[in-house]
């Protein structure tokens, strides 16, 4: 898996993608909701809208598990 690969040509579905949410959550403190994974479907540009938004934590230094 890449950093550019899109999430839902890896299968990603409404439940990976919840499960998804809360890790990015978790790890980040920060305010993403489920329309930004849709948004920003790979992981090269949720980190890079994590980064640039407004009151948004630092990537984390934990790599996210790819295990759904």
């Amino acid at each position: 898996i890449s950093i550019t690969d899109n999430f839902f040509d890896l299968g990603a579905d409404s439940l990976r993608m919840v499960r998804a949410l809360a890790e990015v959550r978790r790890l980040c403190s920060g305010r993403v909701g489920i329309t930004d994974l849709f948004t920003h479907y790979t992981i090269e540009k949720l980190a890079a809208y994590i980064d640039a938004g407004p009151g948004r934590q630092r990537r984390p230094k934990k790599i996210i598990s790819t295990k759904f």
